[in-house]
């Protein structure tokens, strides 16, 4: 063999190695609505998520009621670097909160929070927040949106991942798959 074929095997060996090393790291779990592969050995504990800039109106049942049912439940790890959640729009506890009633407007919450789209692959979105207020803030949240029959009839449900490292985010994202 010449030098050329040895020095191709052996890049090709070793990115087949970084590859096999990285999907190793992950390890997929059950969110009941849907499955995500998430870094193995990691430890993550339930939140409770209210997305910033939500502009609520008063209901009859008054501005806690209206706070409540725009929460939903996510993940975050203990280190705080990793977050993941779940909505499902056509639930009444986020359908009621007029400002945050579908896909669209939560994408659009996004932008409006200085969410800059830095790329779109069919199934999922990939924001880059431009302007960080807080020193823990994440540089990137990808949307995973649930495409439904065939990909042809999305849904009003997400999956949103925020962090930092832009490449474990959409391996993430690559792995969510809704039920």
């Amino acid at each position: 063999m010449n030098k050329k074929a040895i020095v191709l095997l052996a890049i090709l060996a070793l990115i087949f190695t970084c590859v096999s090393i990285s999907a190793a790291d992950l390890e997929t779990v059950d969110e009941g609505n849907y499955t995500i592969s998430v870094p193995a050995g990691e430890t993550f504990k339930n939140v409770s998520i209210l997305p910033s800039g939500i502009s609520f109106h008063l209901s009859s049942n008054g501005f806690m009621s209206d706070i409540q049912k725009a929460m939903f439940d996510g993940k975050l790890t203990k280190g705080e670097d990793l977050l993941y959640y779940y909505i499902d729009f056509n639930k009444d506890s986020v359908a009621n909160c007029s400002s945050l009633n579908s896909t669209d407007a939560y994408m659009s919450l996004i932008e409006n929070n200085t969410g800059v789209e830095q790329d779109s692959n069919g199934s999922y979105k990939v924001f880059k927040y431009a302007v960080k207020t807080n020193v823990s803030d994440y540089d990137y949240v990808v949307i995973v949106q649930d495409q439904g029959f065939l990909s042809m009839f999305p849904q009003e449900r997400i999956v949103g991942i925020e962090g930092n490292d832009l490449e474990l985010l959409t391996e993430m994202a690559d792995s969510v798959k809704f039920k």
